[in-house]
This record gives structure tokens, sequence and C-alpha cells, in this order.
């Protein structure tokens, strides 16, 4: 038992009472330029050949950051606007640089012997189209310099990605090509083998096919292979049991061999107390610049259908007296429970034409809700509301999104219109269930 003596605490009481604190200000932090930059010779089409650099600096304590009255959000950039590629925005840009790229191995560069950056967007800066020339072992040098004199400083050397391989229990084949892996995702596991001259680090990601808002998973190993198991769960989902494979869903699987410098980058982080543990290979400011060499193929995942409201299904009619609908709707249950959320493969005839895609909903009990995205010609997106029971029922189509063209799934960037009107109804009935 642990006895106080009164007489003791009132003068250890007393004594503190007595203490008087001084008052030290903090000096502010030194502004440190912030630099990412990842040049890929096999950029996907819709950037046009072009590369990118994002620049910033990091917090010092001389901007006061702005505090959303609703949400309570703390914030230092005040531009809204989305810049960078993938989704996210500087959150102190520097938009007064000049960033500049040269190919030292490369002799008479058609981009000339200087790459010049331009920015458009906070903090975001593009080169022109096809430029800087790169190619399998030329070393580029990246310059930043800030408009008060700072500059950073780094090299990377082009990596080369010879081919990569897939290996599935019933198939396999090379990557970059037109077919589509059909992947069992409850009693399969996928094999990946790269083949590479140059690179230090092996990336896998899987994200899903047509949809850049989605992170998906990436796995990072410094060998030449790597093997997912079908039913491997997504580490990078906090606080859910996702599934790197879902059935139900169509899936891009992309495999990159990165340079020592993205390899350094991926595998370190940065202590928020001591601030070490980071690897920076930057000279003059922190970030990386690197690079990488990619290949994809596509992936269809399913898997076992052991739930009575799975299965294929024939969705059919007219809607609006002229829009004829003929489509199989394959549907597979992601957990099940009382609310299970449910993904399906949709191919047929849809709304504007031929469509093979996948889409996700919802089983609430028996009320059945998918949300169907259409980019063939225009966005497009409906959703399909009905309540499911065994042999025929209906479902209820509403257009709950409109536009022009650009985004791939809810909340993309792109114009979308909201009209939210129900378009007709549709007969569904299963198919060999």
């Amino acid at each position: 038992m642990i006895r106080c003596n009164g007489m003791a605490a009132l003068f250890a009481i007393v004594v503190i009472g007595a203490c008087n604190l001084d008052e030290t200000t903090v000096p502010e932090g030194e502004v440190v330029l912030v630099v990412h930059a990842i040049m890929r010779p096999d950029l996907p089409a819709n950037f046009n050949g072009r590369q990118f650099v994002v620049v910033e600096r990091t917090f010092a304590g001389d901007i006061a950051p702005t505090i959303d009255s609703v949400t309570g959000d703390t914030t230092f950039n005040d531009a809204q606007d989305i810049t960078i590629p993938f989704g996210g925005s500087p959150a102190i840009p520097v938009n007064d640089a000049i960033v500049q790229i040269v190919n030292l191995t490369a002799a008479n560069d058609p981009c000339g012997d200087t790459t010049s950056f331009f920015r458009q967007g906070a903090g975001v800066y593009w080169s022109q189209q096809n430029c800087p020339t790169m190619n399998v072992g030329d070393r580029l040098a990246l310059l930043v310099t800030a408009t008060d004199g700072r500059q950073v400083y780094g090299e990377t050397t082009i990596p080369f990605l010879d081919s990569a391989l897939y290996f599935t229990a019933v198939e396999s084949g090379p990557f970059d090509t037109l077919t589509q892996i059909q992947f069992d995702r409850d009693n399969d596991t996928l094999r990946v083998r790269a083949y590479a001259r140059e690179g230090r680090l092996l990336q896998l990601e899987v994200r899903r096919d047509g949809d850049l808002t989605d992170f998906g998973t990436k796995i990072l190993v410094d060998t030449s292979a790597v093997t997912v198991p079908g039913d491997l769960i997504n580490t990078f989902v906090l606080g859910d049991d996702d599934d790197v494979f879902r059935p139900g869903r169509d899936y891009k699987i992309t495999v990159a061999m990165t340079d020592t410098n993205y390899f350094d980058f991926a595998r370190s982080g940065n202590n928020e107390f001591t601030g070490r543990g980071f690897i920076n290979r930057l000279t003059g400011g922190i970030g990386v610049f690197g690079s990488l060499a990619s290949t994809s193929v596509r992936l269809r995942s399913f898997g076992d259908q052991t739930d009575e409201r799975e299965g294929r299904y024939r969705v059919f009619g007219t809607l609006q007296d002229t829009m004829v609908v003929d489509m199989v709707m394959d549907v597979y249950l992601h957990r099940v429970d009382v609310l299970s959320d449910q993904s399906s493969f949709i191919d047929g005839d849809w709304i504007s034409g031929a469509i093979s895609t996948s889409s996700d909903g919802f089983f609430n009990d028996d009320r059945f809700e998918t949300v169907i995205v259409d980019t063939t010609t225009f966005v497009r997106t409906d959703t399909l509301r009905g309540n499911w029971r065994p042999g025929t029922w209906e479902v209820n189509v509403i257009l709950s999104c409109q536009g022009d063209g650009g985004s791939s799934r809810p909340g993309a960037t792109g114009p979308c219109s909201l009209a939210k009107r129900r378009v007709g109804q549709l007969t569904v009935e299963p198919v060999g269930n």
C-alpha cells in the first residue's frame, strides 16, 4: 500500500506554484524545396508524351493555414484545382521556378540541349510532347531553380524492361497484349516474372481498369518475380478488409522496372518526430527524381458463386421507346451478409451500343442496386434498382449522370450533369443459374 505524507504533498504544491517557466520563441524553420518527378518513356496515351514535375516547399511556420469553418480541415494551398495527375494538389506549391532536364547521354538530342518545363496548374510543370528524349541507359539531369536562387539537382538512369510474363493455373502469356486474363481469385494464384537489363525495383500495381482515381494496390520487391494469391487482402485500405481482386471486376495489372532513386524513395520513409529514415538522392532539396519503364495486361477476376442471389442474368427491354437493351449481368458478392457489396460483369447491348465493363453495387437483403458507367462516346452513369427474387424480376433505370467524355467512373475528373431521372424499366431473368 502506498501512503502519502500530507505535509510533503503540501510542500510540493507550494514549490511547484513558485516555479517561473521561461517562454521561448521557436524560430521559423528553414524553407526547403520539395521536388517529385518520375520520368516514363512509356507514358499513357492520354499524357500525349508529356512528362511532368511537381515543385513545392516545406512547412516552415511562415504561412498561416486556412481552417475550414465546417469541417475543421487545415490547408495551406488556396488553389482548389486538382493539378497533379491521378489526383492531389501540392500543399505549398512553388509557381515561379525554372525547371529543366538535360539528357547527358544522347548526342544531338532532337529536343535540344535542354528541355524546359512550363507550369500548368499550381506547382506542376509539364514538358513539350515527347521530350526529353529517353532511351535505355540514358542519364538525365534535373535542375530546379527558385527565384531566390535556391537550386535542386538530381540525376536518373532510364531502366529497361525487356518483357514481363504472367502465369496462372490455366494460362500464361506476355504482358502488353490485347488478351484479357481470366482469373479465378478463389482458387488460383497470379505469378509475374519480369526480364530487364536495367533497373533496381520491380513494382506490381493492381488498379480498376479505366479508373485513374482508384489507387489500387502496389507491391514492391527487389527481385524479378512476384506471386500474388487470389484472395490477398489490400492492406493499403485502412479500416477495411477489401480484397486486391474482387470477383466481378475488371483490373489493369501493371509491372514496372524502376531505377535506384525510385527504389530508395519507395523503401524509405520519414519519421515525423526525428526527421530521419528518408533516403534522399537530391542535392539542394528533398524528394525524388527517378524513372521507370512499365507494361500492362488486363485481368477479369471471377470466383465461386455460392449465394442464391449470385449468377448470370439476362437484362433486357426497351427504354423510352427507342433504346433497346439486351445484355448479360454476371453477379458476384464481395461479402455474404444482409448488406452485401456486389460487383457484376456487364456484357451486351446497352443504351449507347455494345458495352463490356464491370459495375459495383450492393444487395440489402433482397433489394438490388448496381451502377453502370458507360464512356464509349460520352459519360453516362445509370443506376439499376430492383427487388431480387427467384425467377424473373424487374429493375428501374435511373439516369444519375451525363456529360462529355473524359472521365471513367464517379469521382473521376470530367464534366457530368446530374440529371437524376427515371428512364424506364427492364426485365431480369436468370441464365442457367
